[in-house]
């Protein structure tokens, strides 16, 4: 780590420790709570927002596609049926951000049937509970090898992988049902974080030819070194953040990059202005806490609102 933390990243930490920590969260006991957080980050693909994602999957709960007996009742039927309903919703609306969601969601959709049913098929194999889930990240290694089981994609040496259901997504409900807390989801905002503002340099592709068994090795390394990266910042900064997890510094990584995301396409390097500190400035203006940023982060018909809002606020800054 050759740069400091950016400014008020601390605070940031210590805030969502205070009003947001993954570690409050109890592990669900019921099988259906589990899979639901499951089918959540089924969706979250493609280069889809947090918004876009809980569009689709809010739309589809509500259809009743994204029950456990109904994933098992349609098998391979079920993309038809999510097509139907995609199609449906279409006629009723004006172009815009949800109809590019949904046309999206009707050329992606087989990589989400096979996810959602190979999710299936893995959920009835291991008889998934709170106890078994409990039991499985008691260790690092007890993590490794269920993150490796979801996550490696390769059939003969791995055949309980889930399709697209890598690490990130892995870390991510792991972390939502308050378990793994020494991991963070290597997602593109905690890349970003280690590359911009930690000095971090990416780790170069091998030349080796672009065999999927190659490329697997390669994206599992870099993932693995942003979540060791965040892991030193935790260690370093706990002292000042109450013993902040590497979830905590994840989580946080996650609120700031997601802001500044909203800033991404404008003019005069407004996403670079907005520190932490800034971040944290904005928050208090408006009166918001930070459960209240994310879930106009993920609500698809508050989201834009929020980027004007941000942008507004950051452009009027000295």
């Amino acid at each position: 780590m050759s740069l400091p933390l950016p400014q008020g990243f601390s605070d940031l930490v210590n805030r969502v420790k205070t009003e947001d920590p993954f570690s409050t969260r109890a592990a669900p006991t019921r099988t259906a709570d589990i899979w639901d957080s499951f089918t959540y980050f089924v969706f979250l693909d493609h280069n889809r927002t947090d918004a876009e994602a809980s569009y689709l999957y809010d739309l589809l709960k509500h259809e009743g596609l994204l029950e456990m007996a109904k994933v098992q009742h349609l098998a391979g039927k079920w993309s038809g049926q999510v097509g139907l309903v995609a199609s449906s919703k279409l006629k009723g609306l004006q172009p815009g951000r949800k109809t590019s969601v949904l046309r999206d969601l009707m050329t992606t959709i087989a990589d989400s049937e096979q996810c959602i049913l190979e999710g299936h098929r893995y959920f009835r194999k291991h008889g998934v509970t709170g106890s078994w889930i409990t039991s499985r990240t008691r260790t690092k290694p007890d993590v490794d090898k269920l993150l490796w089981e979801w996550g490696w994609n390769d059939y003969q040496k791995n055949p309980d992988h889930i399709w697209r259901f890598g690490l990130t997504k892995g870390i991510l409900l792991l972390n939502s049902i308050g378990l793994a807390l020494n991991y963070c989801p290597p997602s593109r905002q905690v890349h970003r974080f280690m590359e911009e503002d930690m000095g971090r340099r990416p780790i170069s592709q091998p030349s080796s030819g672009p065999s999927s068994q190659t490329s697997s090795i390669w994206s599992w390394s870099t993932d693995f070194a942003a979540i060791r990266g965040v892991q030193t910042v935790a260690s370093t900064i706990s002292p000042q953040t109450q013993r902040a997890t590497t979830a905590d510094v994840g989580h946080s990584i996650w609120y700031w990059k997601s802001a500044q995301g909203l800033l991404a396409f404008t003019r005069g390097g407004l996403r670079k202005k907005l520190t932490p500190k800034r971040f944290l400035d904005f928050l208090l203006a408006r009166s918001y806490n930070l459960p209240d940023f994310s879930e106009a982060l993920h609500d698809i018909d508050v989201v834009d609102q929020l980027a004007t809002d941000l942008r507004s606020y950051v452009a009027a800054m000295p």
